[in-house]
């Protein structure tokens, strides 16, 4: 048996240390769990400006001291070792923005997809790329019009088909949007992620908000990241959410930071 607690939404950027990413994630989740005994996963979403899973395959990172890795999950995931025994596992992922203005999750993916394309449309190219389609909470995202869109995309794919992910970003006090909540009724399954910004030392918010699957049937030597993926595809199983969003002068903090630094042309992109 294992468990698994994973960052469902994680970004790196140039102006994020991958040391510091992989000091505070680890830490991070273990505290999300309680100290119980867990595989550590982060999603890394990726867009069209940004390839840091490949550089992470192709050993083109500088790694903490000590750690070393190794492909998995047929050239999906990377494995972060370390003598002791620790582990951290990265999973590729893309974050695709659409023509409505909303974006699409792919977990699992790691080719690229069309920008800007019909959110319906997108959802498609994901589910034929034998990923794993998610609609992402952010703020302002699913208010008017474009809520409307979510809850129509909801209707057509249905609860078996598609995840809603939350966000750290989400104030703690806040209550839960009123797609998620019906989503929930009608047994969607809920991701949580930190969703880092392109700020500095945004990279230590990785594994703080975090989905928890305890008792995945598993074999000692079987990959771990084989095995959430194919949780993700089972409907019935639902994972805890770990952690913690953040207070709301901490999400008044990071998000003025990053307006005023995306004003300047300096955010590196999301």
């Amino acid at each position: 048996m294992m468990n698994i607690v994973a960052d469902m939404h994680v970004h790196f950027y140039p102006l994020h240390c991958f040391h510091v990413l992989v000091d505070w994630a680890t830490t991070n989740l273990r505290v999300a769990v309680g100290g119980e005994e867990c595989v550590p996963m982060l999603v890394l979403l990726e867009n069209t400006r940004s390839n840091f899973f490949d550089s992470l395959t192709g050993a083109r990172v500088e790694l903490p001291s000590g750690w070393k890795t190794r492909t998995r999950a047929a050239g999906k995931a990377v494995e972060l070792s370390r003598e002791d025994g620790a582990k951290l596992y990265f999973i590729a992922g893309r974050q695709i923005v659409t023509a409505e203005r909303l974006e699409v999750l792919a977990i699992g993916a790691r080719c690229e997809f069309p920008h800007l394309a019909p959110t319906e449309e997108t959802i498609l190219r994901v589910v034929d790329a034998g990923a794993t389609p998610v609609i992402p909470w952010g703020a302002g995202k699913w208010l008017g019009m474009r809520g409307r869109i979510v809850e129509r995309i909801m209707m057509r794919f249905g609860a078996a088909s598609l995840w809603l992910c939350d966000s750290s970003l989400r104030p703690r006090f806040a209550p839960l949007p009123r797609q998620m909540a019906n989503g929930m009724a009608q047994g969607f399954r809920i991701a949580a992620g930190s969703d880092p910004l392109p700020l500095r030392g945004e990279e230590k918010w990785a594994g703080r908000y975090a989905s928890l699957w305890k008792g995945i049937h598993a074999q000692p030597d079987d990959d771990p990241v084989r095995e959430l993926l194919k949780v993700l595809s089972d409907p019935a199983r639902k994972p805890e959410v770990v952690g913690m969003r953040c207070h709301l002068h901490q999400v008044l903090w990071r998000l003025l930071r990053y307006e005023a630094l995306a004003r300047k042309g300096n955010s590196g992109g999301r």
